[in-house]
C-alpha cells in the first residue's frame, strides 16, 4: 500500500466486493520528489524504490538517507569551474557534461530555439546557472536552471539527460605525483612506511593514495589531485 495513492473502484454487486479499477501510483517509483533534489529513484522487481544521488553528488544528510529517508535530496560534490574564482592552475579546466541513459528528465525545464543537441549543449555550456539539458526529436531542447526534481531510472526506454559537473567529476581521473629526487635523504623504508600509513586512511576529508611507483632510485607516490593546493599553502604560504 503506496501512502497517499488515489484509485477508483467499483462496486460488483454478483461478488458483492469492490473490483479496482485505476491507481494514480503504480509504484513507488512514481511518488513524486521521493529521493529529493538531484537524485534520482529506480524501482527493483518489488516495486520498491532505491534512491542514489546523480553522479557528482553525495547525500545532504548522510545519517537521514542511510535511513531510507530521501526527501533531504544530495548537493554537489565539487563546486563547478565557473563558479569559483580561476587560477592559473584552473587555466583550461572547463565545466563538462556527463551523460545519464535512460531517464525520466526532471521537472520545470526551459525551452530554446536550439536546431539539435549539439546546439542544445552549447547554450548550455555558455550560461554558469544551466545545470543540465536533454534534446528529443518533437520536442526540442530543454534545459534546467534551478534543482533536478523528479528524476528517475528506467529499465528501458527513457532520455538521456545531461548533467553539468566540475572537470574533475569528469570520467578522466586527475591525479597529482611527489616525486622524490635521489637527493631528499628518504631512504626506500621510510617511502614504505609513508605508502603504507596513508593507503589506510581512507576518509572523504583526506586525499587518498592512487598508487606508487618504486624502481631503482624512483620512488613515486601518485595521489588524488588537489584543486586547492595542500595544506601547507594555507598554513605557511
Amino acid at each position: 500500500m503506496i501512502k497517499g495513492n488515489m484509485t477508483l473502484s467499483s462496486w460488483d454487486e454478483g461478488k458483492e466486493d469492490w473490483k479496482f479499477m485505476w491507481s494514480s501510483l503504480q509504484t513507488e517509483c512514481d511518488i513524486y520528489g521521493k529521493c529529493g533534489a538531484f537524485g534520482f529513484g529506480s524501482c527493483n522487481s518489488q516495486s520498491s524504490i532505491i534512491c542514489s544521488c546523480l553522479r557528482g553528488f553525495e547525500p545532504k544528510n548522510t545519517e537521514e538517507w542511510n535511513r531510507g529517508n530521501w526527501t533531504s535530496g544530495c548537493v554537489r560534490r565539487t563546486p563547478l569551474q565557473c563558479e569559483r574564482v580561476n587560477t592559473s592552475s584552473d587555466a583550461g579546466k572547463m565545466d563538462g557534461f556527463l551523460k545519464l541513459n535512460m531517464m525520466k528528465v526532471p521537472d520545470f525545464a526551459d525551452s530554446s530555439s536550439a536546431r539539435d543537441l549539439h546546439e542544445c549543449s552549447q547554450q548550455c555550456l555558455e550560461s554558469c546557472s544551466c545545470i543540465a539539458y536533454a534534446y528529443e526529436a518533437g520536442i526540442g531542447c530543454m534545459s534546467w536552471n534551478r534543482s533536478l526534481i523528479d528524476t528517475q531510472k528506467f529499465s528501458i526506454s527513457g532520455s538521456d539527460l545531461y548533467i553539468r559537473v566540475a572537470y574533475s567529476e569528469l570520467d578522466g581521473q586527475e591525479i597529482a605525483v611527489k616525486r622524490l629526487s635521489r637527493t631528499s635523504g628518504q631512504g626506500l623504508e621510510e617511502f614504505m612506511n609513508e605508502v603504507v600509513v596513508i593507503s589506510k586512511l581512507q576518509h572523504r576529508n583526506l586525499v587518498r593514495i592512487l598508487g606508487c611507483c618504486v624502481e631503482g632510485g624512483e620512488k613515486m607516490l601518485i595521489y588524488e589531485y588537489m584543486p586547492n593546493k595542500s595544506l601547507d599553502t594555507f598554513l605557511f604560504g
